[in-house]
């Protein structure tokens, strides 16, 4: 899951985010590469069922950083690409 994360960040959604390396775990930071209205996403995303968590909530005395959290632990592998498709689509109809 990690994996096919991991190459959507680097392919179709790479114009928006790029991925924190991490090698365990069952979440994982993607950092806006531009602006992108984050509040916004979420609303958007939980409209079809998509769960996005924001990335500013944990930094603590650091430089705030746009992005998200993106949990991989729940979904089965064969959702995460509806699920990024979809979460695509949404930065695409926003800007």
């Amino acid at each position: 899951r990690r994996e096919r994360i991991l190459q959507r960040l680097a392919g179709d959604l790479s114009p928006w985010f790029e991925a924190v390396p991490t090698v365990a775990g069952f979440h994982m930071a993607a950092l806006c590469k531009v602006p992108v209205n984050i509040p916004l996403l979420m609303e958007l995303a939980r409209r079809v069922e998509v769960g996005l968590y924001p990335l500013d909530v944990f930094f603590h005395d650091a430089p705030v950083r746009s992005g998200l959290i993106i949990g991989f632990g729940a979904i089965e592998t064969l959702d995460i690409d509806p699920a990024l498709d979809k979460v695509r689509d949404i930065l695409q109809q926003i800007g």
